[in-house]
């Protein structure tokens, strides 16, 4: 793992940044970013489906994004991490099946149980906060 290129996105930030592009004249383009996820030995895509809820559809720029970047990484056998608050169930409603059927295929899925972190202070179960 040692000298290996990792890239973090979180997913709603890469498609801002994606559509960013076209409204630029110079400087970085799409192909750019796209490259960036599809070329990197890992790949972490934080937060996917977050920007849409549990019954409603990503655009069809979202799913044509994700499944460019999947196709490629998966094609190159290059390691892909995902994080979601959604099953791959409803990422499949989300999405589509093929998006689905991509993660469930090329993935290892590790559910996280417990708490949420986020709704306890960072202090609560180490005492008293600083």
């Amino acid at each position: 793992m040692q000298n290996e290129s990792v890239v973090r996105w979180r997913y709603d930030k890469l498609l801002l940044a994606l559509r960013k592009t076209f409204a630029k004249k110079g400087g970085r383009c799409d192909a750019d970013i796209i490259e960036e996820c599809t070329e990197a030995d890992r790949l972490i895509l934080d937060d996917v489906g977050s920007g849409t809820s549990v019954d409603v559809a990503e655009s069809d720029f979202s799913v044509r994004t994700l499944l460019a970047i999947l196709d490629d990484r998966i094609e190159a056998e290059k390691s892909t991490y995902f994080s979601s608050n959604k099953p791959v169930e409803v990422l499949q409603t989300s999405f589509d099946e093929r998006i689905a059927s991509r993660i469930e295929g090329s993935c290892e899925i590790v559910q996280l149980v417990g708490r949420d972190r986020r709704k306890t202070p960072p202090c609560a179960d180490h005492g008293a906060c600083r």
